[in-house]
């Protein structure tokens, strides 16, 4: 209870003064920033040590990495290089009944086997008659044997080849993974398989395998070989571990984060509560993937050596800072009291208030605002009023405007009176598609039926004829009759066949035919608007579609009329109503996909 009234008498006289509050502001600040220089020391200290030891054994990994890939093709060219196609081909067909050509296998298979000391056993499988030739230094007699192979080892033989776009794998045995092939693979390296085909069927006729011995991971792994406290992995393109440099190995688990530098990606890696910095390379045909994991602890050792001198040197420096800071503490406050009592003043309703701005700082612009506040409030009160009453006026002209167009209307069915009683019945029908066109423009629907908007679209068409001419202008409807009921937007329609006579017709001056289509698919109403016009440049579609695609979102100006009808059917039907373009050379089609 003490020590908390202690606490409480010392808070209270901490914020009664703005001068305590700002030394302690002050004071934290500069705490805060010394941290944040020994931490950011530490920081690049670390980071330092991170790139260089990051960057050196990434370039170990990629030359190991080509190393390995180097000696795949090499292997691959040997296998390659001593295949007479026809001759080898025929003899694999054949071999099951003529003893010469199961010879010409045999010599095939053997010199293969002896043309690398690294070649620990060779096979051919024969997948039309599930037999295998074979030959292996682990057998008392090296000699070509022929075997029986059964379905599974077929399966499996082609699965591994075909998951290769090259038609020819790696397998790992040196984790004594298991093989198609009986082996003791406790001084085996890898299994090399590659498929040969028929050339008329495109089928696999025989797949090749060779096993490969150790010495590669003496030639070639080992200059990378990890130092104390690190642990290096070598896995072929299927995941499975190659090589390891260490004999435990736990399950890896991974930081979500990874971390870059210079162009290096690397990965936070706990192992029994350690944290590694993991490298990881793949190597340049993508076969092998190289990883190497250092400990944190051997990298942050020389950032952790300077981290104890900046923390000295923070505590010199803020002792010697609190003391500047309580000086200009006294100097800001000094002016702040001074506004202070402005501002009571202020809130009792004394505009007048007013600070007498001194200097250039913030205190001054602060001073300035407030001045510029207390003159405008009063301003501001004046024109509020104002606004009002010009809010009741335009109302009220809103109100008178409703009789115009009801005027107009009645004017253009009189003129279509006296153009019956004078037998002209061209003018009639246009006036009367006029007027009831402007009825259905004039009306206070904002959704209509599809079949409502039809009936207007060809009151439009009759006027565009009759400036354009009937034959410039046709139009070829296709309405699914379910459709009919379903509503849309008012002038929707409209809109689209509008666009496509002002950038077809009003463009060319030719004929030009709109197709309309509407049909119920997956739950929308598609309405498709097509013509044969010159279509939309390349450049120009692409904005277009930019501005369609997200019209709540953009405040281009071009094509409002299409931009409008986007965000109608956007705020009526839902983000999932949408206003698409799409254009070539031969015409533009614009689709819209109302839900339903």
């Amino acid at each position: 209870m003490k020590s908390e009234s202690v606490l409480k008498v010392l808070l209270r006289k901490i914020s009664s003064r703005l001068l305590n509050k700002f030394l302690l502001l002050f004071a934290c600040v500069i705490i805060v920033s010394i941290g944040v220089q020994a931490l950011v020391s530490y920081r690049m200290l670390h980071r330092q040590s991170l790139t260089s030891e990051i960057t050196s054994n990434s370039k170990l990994l990629e030359f190991v990495g080509k190393e390995l890939d180097s000696y795949n093709n090499e292997t691959m060219r040997l296998l390659s290089s001593r295949l007479n196609y026809d001759q080898i081909m025929k003899a694999v067909r054949e071999e099951a009944n003529d003893y010469q050509e199961r010879v010409i296998v045999e010599d095939y298979l053997r010199s293969i086997f002896y043309s690398r000391n690294d070649i620990e056993a060779a096979y051919l499988y024969i997948l039309d008659t599930d037999r295998y030739f074979h030959i292996s230094r682990q057998l008392k007699e090296t000699m070509v044997r022929i075997d029986e192979g059964n379905e599974a080892m077929r399966a499996e033989l082609l699965q591994m080849v075909s998951a290769d776009t090259n038609n020819w794998t790696v397998e790992s045995l040196s984790e004594e993974n298991s093989t198609v092939y009986l082996l003791d693979t406790s001084s085996l390296s890898m299994a090399f398989h590659a498929a040969f085909f028929k050339i008329p069927t495109r089928k696999p006729n025989f797949i090749l395998t060779v096993a490969l011995d150790d010495s590669m991971n003496r030639r070639i792994i080992d200059d990378a070989s990890a130092e104390p406290g690190q642990q290096l992995i070598v896995q072929d393109s299927r995941g499975e571990i190659y090589h390891r440099y260490t004999d435990s190995l736990p399950t890896v688990g991974l930081d979500p984060k990874s971390r870059v530098i210079e162009d290096t990606e690397y990965e936070l890696v706990k192992l029994n509560g350690e944290t590694f910095y993991k490298i990881t390379s793949i190597s340049p045909l993508g076969t092998w993937q190289i990883s190497k994991l250092i400990p944190e602890d051997q990298i942050a050792a020389a950032a952790s050596a300077n981290r104890s001198f900046s923390i000295l040197t923070g505590i010199i420096s803020l002792l010697s800072a609190l003391v500047v800071v309580f000086i200009l503490a006294k100097a800001i406050t000094r002016p702040l009291n001074r506004l202070s009592e402005q501002m009571d003043r202020f809130s009792i309703g004394d505009f007048s208030a007013s600070v007498e701005v001194e200097g250039h700082d913030e205190l001054a612009q602060i001073s300035q605002q407030f001045n510029q506040m207390a003159n405008r409030t009063e301003e501001l009160i004046r024109k509020t009023w104002q606004l009002d009453l010009a809010h009741k006026e335009a109302l009220l002209k809103s109100l008178v405007s409703e009789l115009n167009p009801h005027f107009l209307y009645n004017s253009l069915q009189a003129i279509s009176t006296e153009a019956i009683k004078a037998d002209n019945i061209r003018i009639y029908e246009m006036i009367n598609a006029l007027s009831t066109s402007f009825r259905y423009c004039i009306s206070g629907d904002d959704i209509v039926s599809l079949e409502q908007e039809l009936d207007h679209v060809r009151q439009y068409l009759l006027l565009q004829k009759a400036r354009f001419g009937e034959d410039k202008l046709i139009l070829d409807i296709d309405i699914d009759p379910r459709a009919m009921h379903i509503e849309i937007p008012k002038l929707a329609v409209q809109l689209l066949v509008e666009n496509s006579i002002k950038h077809a017709l009003e463009i060319t001056g030719t004929r030009i035919i709109i197709s309309l289509k509407a049909e119920i698919e997956d739950d929308y109403l598609h309405i498709r608007v097509s013509d044969n016009g010159p279509g939309i440049e390349d450049d120009i579609l692409v904005h277009l579609q930019k501005v369609l695609s997200s019209p709540l979102d953009n405040d281009d100006m071009y094509e409002i009329g299409l931009k409008n009808l986007a965000t109608r059917l956007r705020l009526i039907f839902g983000s999932k109503a949408s206003l698409e373009a799409n254009s070539t050379r031969k015409g533009t089609t614009i689709h819209i996909a109302i839900p339903l």
